[in-house]
């Protein structure tokens, strides 16, 4: 847990305090049910918490999933399909886009 503080009788870590922010930049958060939590998902001890802690800098959030290119013989493959809101932004597993 990186030396970060647990809830007493569970291990999972505690929610970030006031004072500690995080700042994402350039994030496209897609399709998720919440912005921030704590525990684990393998086990479904998952806890939604305030994401007041966050500062998003140049960050969209949006409802829809991201479709990914599953063709291994293009170019793109891996990266968000052309034309998607999440290609026009450059979101990808990689740093720049194949080609």
């Amino acid at each position: 847990n990186n030396g970060r503080p647990t809830q007493p009788g569970t291990g999972l870590p505690v929610s970030p305090t006031p004072t500690e922010r995080y700042q994402v930049i350039g994030g496209y958060f897609a399709n998720n049910k919440a912005m921030t939590g704590t525990g684990t998902g393998a086990r479904v001890e998952f806890s939604t918490i305030d994401s007041s802690f966050l500062n998003l800098t140049g960050t969209r959030i949006t409802p829809q999933e991201v479709i990914f290119e599953s063709d291994s013989t293009k170019r793109n493959y891996l990266h968000p399909v052309t034309g998607s809101d999440a290609a026009s932004i450059g979101a990808g597993l990689f740093m720049k886009p194949f080609g």
